[in-house]
């Protein structure tokens, strides 16, 4: 083991440490390993060049000291041999790991990156993605937008945003984040022509549903009289339902748990599958938790001709797919079409964490806008 490291007389900011093993000599002296130090952003950095035996000296050391600090006056980005190293896969793994030690749910994530990050870009060294000539991004997000809506989009480039910030915080990166702000403009969201099903639409599906599969029928069904989104319905357990007070708890992304009011035609379904307090509701086929939405509900979408065939569907506007989540807009927007809810009450019974995400479906209430505008003449007539 080398000792302390010691400074050197000649240059500024080089040291040298001797090992302390007895079988590491050069030339009948202990052998010699010179380091350098520098500061960025207030930090203090340290480079190991090498030993004499390997040809190193400390004129090398001032040399290579000298040569980045130059770069580092010109703006260039400066990494260890590490950081040169290191892909997108290896932070997202960290990243996944650090979410399930905090309690936090991860599946969603996971399985997001591994459907469509790893095999494009994820091993791919983050020094290649962060170029400034680099537009490895800005493909995945065209690719993205091809296939999926914007918002969908979006997640999966915030969550490549979220792993590498970790990584920059934790210090296994100190490059560019190709997917931060300055690189990358987020996909915009085109919400108010999302899809949501008439009446008829919507009972023709769950009559599909129920000839396929009579679990995902439940569960449609459950979403579409909640509003509940799939992974909080995945998470349900026998615990969660109290058929005393009408009331299902939800676990929300993030772990917060709050309570949603449900009618006896509710609490009477989620009754006849009679789960142990710890078990989950709705369970995959192992009797473990279900992790995503069955092909089934894609296959029923096609039969009632709520969605093309998979091969006709190259060209189809991504905000007229219909999937799971739609169940859950169809039930806001049956909501505001009432007429019964303000804006504000749509929001909390959705619960969402902006009005802004509400908005969406302000112009499905009707005679909003009209009654506001005849006030004028009402005001003008002194009425």
């Amino acid at each position: 083991m080398p000792q302390k490291r010691i400074r050197s007389s000649r240059f500024p900011g080089v040291y040298y440490r001797d090992t302390t093993d007895p079988r590491r000599r050069h030339n009948g002296r202990p052998d010699r390993c010179y380091d350098f130090c520098y500061r960025i952003g207030g930090k203090l950095k340290w480079v190991t060049v090498g030993w004499i035996s390997e040809g190193f000296s400390e004129q090398k050391a001032a040399n290579m000291r000298r040569e980045l600090l130059e770069r580092l006056a010109q703006g260039e980005e400066v990494l260890t041999a590490k950081q040169a190293d290191i892909t997108l896969d290896m932070l997202a793994d960290d990243y996944f790991s650090w979410l399930r030690d905090e309690g936090k749910y991860a599946e969603q994530e996971s399985l997001r990156y591994n459907a469509h990050i790893r095999e494009e870009i994820g091993f791919l060294p983050l020094r290649i993605l962060a170029q400034q000539d680099s537009d490895h991004v800005q493909i995945l997000k065209r690719q993205l937008l091809e296939r999926m809506a914007p918002a969908s989009a979006r997640r999966i480039l915030g969550d490549c945003r979220a792993m590498i910030n970790r990584g920059i915080k934790k210090g296994r990166w100190s490059g560019i984040n190709p997917f931060g702000k300055e690189r990358l403009e987020m996909p915009r969201l085109q919400n108010k022509g999302e899809r949501f099903l008439s009446r008829d639409e919507a009972k023709s599906l769950l009559a599909a549903l129920a000839r396929r599969s009579p679990q995902l029928h439940d569960m449609a069904w459950l979403s579409l009289r909640t509003g509940l989104r799939s992974t909080e319905i995945f998470r349900l357990t026998g615990a969660d339902v109290d058929e005393e007070h009408l009331t299902i708890w939800v676990t929300e992304k993030g772990r917060s748990r709050v309570p949603i009011r449900v009618d006896a035609d509710v609490m009477h379904m989620l009754r006849t599958y009679r789960s142990d307090p710890c078990d989950y509701v709705f369970k995959a086929r192992g009797g473990g938790k279900i992790t995503a939405i069955s092909d089934t509900f894609d296959r029923a979408c096609v039969e009632v001709g709520l969605m093309p065939s998979p091969g006709e569907r190259k060209d189809m506007d991504t905000r007229k797919k219909v999937w799971f989540h739609t169940l859950r807009h169809t039930f806001a927007s049956w909501l505001a079409q009432s007429g019964k809810v303000t804006i504000h009450e749509l929001r909390e019974i959705m619960r969402h964490k902006s009005v802004d995400m509400t908005e969406r479906y302000a112009h499905l209430i009707p005679g909003q806008v009209q009654e506001k505008t005849a006030l004028i003449g009402t005001i003008l007539r002194g009425d």
